[in-house]
């Protein structure tokens, strides 16, 4: 009887069927974020299959415009570390581009080489440690790694932001595409000597799927900014001119090693 009992709830367990992915693109990207840290892959292996889904018939749509997103829940941004934090206030936009370079050069560019050689204008320092071994995740041996980060960027008229990061990566199998998924949050508010440039929390989602002419990359930011000298929307719409101008700057490395 217990036999029995035991096959039943077994047999019961393989019948669950996937977590059903969103299937509009604001919320889909905050459920990528939110899902990023599951032990079980299925949900962001389903949230890759609809993005995937979902960009076949809206490609050269979304390479046009910025895209509001949902914001992240109390929930999630609780999750990433210790650290109580909030979600009021917050902003949120996804930006899409594409690329002709595969999916394991992009990887590559952003964890086995040096990212302020990559993005040289974007850094006037830049440190990384990784908590696991990129090798091992470069070659998909490992299906997940993660990195510290602290930069400092620098801006006309001496102003600056010195900023600590956590990330993490995940390869993540679709049933057509394989992607490869980086998350990272803001450990404290940067440090900073312009009002301009302050922030209180920021939570970036960085992804790059593959495509039928090479990839397309989903960058992706949820922001709380309280100061007064720059209002949230201008803020994050900055931001995503940023990832505009870094795609750019990534595919024209990516065009240099193929030299």
């Amino acid at each position: 009887m217990h036999y029995l009992l035991s096959l039943f709830l077994l047999l019961l367990v393989g019948c669950v069927p996937p977590p059903e992915a969103p299937a509009e693109v604001n919320d889909l990207v905050s459920w990528l974020y939110s899902h990023h840290r599951d032990e079980d892959p299925a949900a962001m292996a389903a949230g890759i299959d609809r993005l995937d889904e979902w960009l076949e018939g809206h490609l050269e749509e979304v390479l046009e415009e910025d895209w509001q997103v949902t914001p992240l829940s109390e929930e999630t941004v609780d999750a990433v570390d210790a650290v109580n934090r909030t979600t009021e206030d917050m902003v949120a936009l996804a930006v899409f581009t594409e690329s002709n370079h595969n999916l394991d050069d992009a990887a590559y560019a952003m964890i086995g080489a040096e990212i302020d050689a990559v993005f040289p204008d974007g850094y006037s320092e830049y440190l990384r440690e990784w908590g696991s071994d990129p090798d091992c995740f470069l070659s998909k041996e490992c299906e997940r790694a993660e990195a510290y980060e602290n930069y400092t960027a620098s801006f006309p008229f001496n102003l600056y932001t010195t900023s600590e990061l956590q990330n993490e990566y995940m390869w993540v199998q679709g049933s057509r595409r394989r992607a490869m998924v980086q998350r990272n949050w803001l450990l404290t508010p940067p440090e900073t000597n312009s009002p301009l440039l302050e922030v209180d929390e920021m939570f970036h989602l960085n992804l790059f799927i593959e495509s039928d002419r090479g990839f397309v990359r989903l960058q992706s930011a949820w922001m709380i900014v309280t100061q007064d000298a720059v209002n949230a929307t201008t803020a994050i719409r900055m931001v995503g001119d940023n990832y505009r101008d870094g795609s750019e700057t990534l595919d024209e490395w990516l065009d240099g090693q193929q030299r």
